[in-house]
């Protein structure tokens, strides 16, 4: 895959970040990544181990191999994709890429207005590092990265559309249960999607809003459930957790749970029992449900039942088994949704 000036500039768009150089690899080193693992991996005293047993006792470190592999050939496969697009389209318009870049995304970016940049900053005042007049340049160059990556996303869809782009490379599809989570919309959903978060992680809190996001856009086509993952470096996060289950107890698990994403910090028990009370829960019961650690099983259980289907950071998302990481924005959703709709033969609402 070349690493053409505008693909650079189409992958930083839409990520952020430079991709990392692939490392070499020839047919053969590709051959050797085959699964060529016996039905018995080893023997002790005459005695064996099976392929059963190395596939139970290792399935989180396992399945996350197996995710990597495939987000690596999905890149890959993107990568390729994106180089014969942009070809395709220079020689249809007799362009250079620096050219073709400045037409369909540099041209269009419009600077943010002052009210634009204002109501961002008071969104996300709780994460802001000083005043507006101090944060208005920051804030400002922010936004327009946004437009570059929604120009970006918008002009490759059209270029797929355009040359008739087909992907083949079935997803990664991992079974999650719901157990007896919070759930937001039908449980019968065509689309089920499966969340892992950690009410102190920043990151989670950026998905959070992208959940509703989700939800508002395909309404009952979609059920979401949260389920715990709070990090080890993230020490108020498991209270939280608790804190969180003990207010679904009284219907109101969502409410507390975008109340405790909209002021990530190092909550006290203060802290914990003040959102209860501006959500109208009745106090005793929360209270006497968080000093006991009733719900502590729950969000233990929901580590252990993350941590085999491969998880090791939050946010983590699995729509109907299909494995989606990070604090992904709503294409990232609609892709995933898009696709296995064509897949059913489906029309999206």
């Amino acid at each position: 895959m070349r690493a053409s000036a505008l693909a650079l500039a189409l992958m930083l768009s839409c990520t952020g970040t430079e991709a990392p150089a692939a490392p070499h690899a020839d047919a053969a080193d590709l051959a050797s990544c085959a699964d060529p693992v016996p039905d018995v991996v080893a023997t002790v005293g005459g005695e064996p181990i099976t392929r059963a047993e190395l596939e139970s006792e290792g399935a989180g470190q396992l399945l996350e191999a197996r995710m990597q592999l495939y987000q690596a050939r999905k890149g890959a496969i993107d990568g390729l994709i994106v180089d014969r697009l942009i070809d395709a389209e220079l020689a249809a318009r007799g362009l250079n890429e620096e050219q073709l870049l400045q037409e369909e995304v540099e041209a269009k970016i419009v600077p943010p207005t002052e009210e634009e940049v204002a109501a961002f900053y008071e969104e996300n005042r709780s994460q802001m590092q000083g005043p507006l007049d101090m944060m208005r340049p920051q804030i400002a160059g922010y936004l327009q990265q946004q437009q570059a990556g929604e120009l970006t996303r918008a002009f490759l869809a059209s270029l797929e559309s355009k040359y008739e782009v087909q992907r083949h490379l079935e997803p990664l599809r991992v079974e999650v249960a719901a157990e007896d989570s919070a759930r937001l919309g039908p449980a019968d959903a065509p689309f089920q999607i499966i969340e892992f978060s950690d009410f102190q992680c920043p990151y989670c809190s950026i998905a959070a809003k992208t959940v509703h996001e989700v939800h508002d856009k395909y309404g009952d086509q979609v059920s979401i459930v949260y389920r715990h993952f709070p990090l080890p470096m993230h020490r108020q996060a498991g209270k939280a957790a608790e804190a969180a289950e003990c207010a679904g107890d009284q219907g109101q698990f969502w409410g507390y749970h975008d109340a405790l994403f909209a002021e990530t910090k190092p909550w006290t028990t203060e802290d914990l029992t003040g959102y209860a009370k501006e959500l109208g829960l009745k106090m005793k019961p929360f209270e006497a449900c968080l000093a006991s650690g009733e719900k502590a099983e729950i969000v233990a259980d929901d580590m252990a039942d993350g941590r085999a289907v491969g998880m090791s950071g939050t946010p983590g998302f699995y729509v109907n088994g299909m494995v989606l990481s990070g604090a992904q924005p709503l294409e990232a959703f609609d892709e995933l949704i898009t696709a296995e709709l064509k897949r059913l033969g489906k029309a999206p609402k």
